[in-house]
């Protein structure tokens, strides 16, 4: 009981002292970057953020339309403004594709370098069919990108992968949620994960949390191993011809295929087909 006390304590000291640098970086400073680049044919996409949302969407082809929005919170209007030239967005032509990389000013401040606080969100279009690599700290990832394959990273966010042709997940605290043609490694440390794969013949595909649910809707025709297992949790399925038990659920769907894995340690398994 002590250790769970002094936990909360510190937790509400951390909360405090958030508190405070909001109230003290009381100047806010704002900047539209919008960029359209050439993208070679079958070219990728990749960009690597720290604080703020990315939504990745189909546009036009041959080219990446680009908007990023910057925000900057500083001592003073000052410092903010300064700190916003300093808040960097590069846009990179690697000969292969776009890349498009966040650079935050490393700034020694009040409350261990809280000095200046900063965020990009930015707003993606690609031509369809382009393969992307989306990264951010701290922020939701949204795509919308019907014959993409994506890769999703996010430490403190969600990922909402509206659809795509294939996604490859992993969130430490936030949920999935994805509607996809196929799915590769898709991982939640804390929370849960909630898909669809479309495909008849879905590819090899691996679904975990640690401390978390996932929902997992087939297609009722697709040809397929499936496995799913947890520790503490229960399983449970709508489909038939499976074999379960009360933690666990195996067999071959239309005749098998690929294996299509889920697990959980913490958490329920739920299978269903796609209504």
């Amino acid at each position: 009981m002590r250790r769970i006390a002094i936990g909360i304590a510190a937790l509400s000291a951390m909360a405090v002292l958030a508190g405070c640098a909001q109230q003290i970086l009381g100047s806010s400073a704002e900047e539209r970057v919008e960029r359209t680049v050439p993208m070679p044919a079958g070219g990728t996409f990749a960009l690597d953020n720290i604080n703020g949302s990315i939504t990745l969407t189909v546009g036009k082809p041959g080219e990446v339309h680009l908007v990023a929005i910057k925000r900057v919170r500083a001592f003073s209007e000052e410092k903010a403004k300064e700190g916003l030239t300093k808040l960097e967005v590069e846009v990179t032509d690697t000969g292969k594709g776009i890349s498009v990389e966040t650079h935050y000013p490393k700034t020694a401040g009040f409350l261990a370098g809280v000095g200046f606080s900063g965020a990009v969100t930015f707003d993606v279009a690609v031509p369809e069919g382009t393969a992307a690599k989306l990264s951010t700290v701290n922020g939701t990832i949204t795509a919308d990108v019907p014959a993409s394959a994506i890769s999703c990273e996010t430490t403190n966010g969600k990922v909402n992968a509206l659809s795509c042709g294939r996604i490859d997940a992993a969130v430490v605290n936030g949920t999935i949620h994805f509607k996809a043609q196929n799915a590769g490694e898709v991982t939640a440390t804390n929370g849960s994960i909630e898909g669809q794969i479309l495909s008849h013949s879905p590819a090899k595909a691996h679904l975990e949390t640690v401390n978390g649910s996932i929902a997992l809707a087939l297609s009722p025709d697709a040809a397929l191993h499936l496995s799913a297992e947890n520790v503490n949790g229960g399983v449970s399925t709508e489909i038939t011809g499976l074999s379960e038990s009360k933690h666990e659920l195996f067999g071959d769907l239309n005749g098998g295929g690929q294996t299509v894995s889920v697990e959980t340690v913490n958490g329920s398994i739920h299978i269903r087909p796609i209504r």
